[in-house]
């Protein structure tokens, strides 16, 4: 019984589909639980997808592990600060990427 109300609940900002000409799905998470059931749900649905990530993380987030996980199965990542002054600056987070790969 409560399996088929979690199966169907809907949270917003969690993998939420806001447009699907062109798919642009938002997720919120911010924790690596949250972004390897981000990267479970592309595995079985987005594999065949150019995908184009826009991401942004709080200063107090683990967003080395966030972005390690997710980077891979990236086409293209834009990398943005969080309108927040715990935002972490976009050139932070790239230099993530550019040690992990080149």
């Amino acid at each position: 019984m409560y399996q088929e109300g979690f199966k169907n609940a809907f949270i917003p900002g969690r993998l939420e589909i806001i447009s699907k000409k062109p798919l642009i799905i938002i997720d919120g998470g911010h924790n690596e639980g949250c972004i390897t059931a981000l990267k479970k749900f592309i595995e079985e649905n987005l594999l065949s997808r150019n995908i184009t990530a826009l991401l942004g993380f709080m200063k107090d987030k683990d967003y080395e592990t966030a972005i390690k996980i997710i980077s891979p199965y990236c086409k293209n990542i834009v990398f943005t600060l969080a309108d927040d002054v715990r935002g972490e600056k976009a050139e932070k987070l790239y230099s993530v990427i550019r040690t992990s790969y080149f």
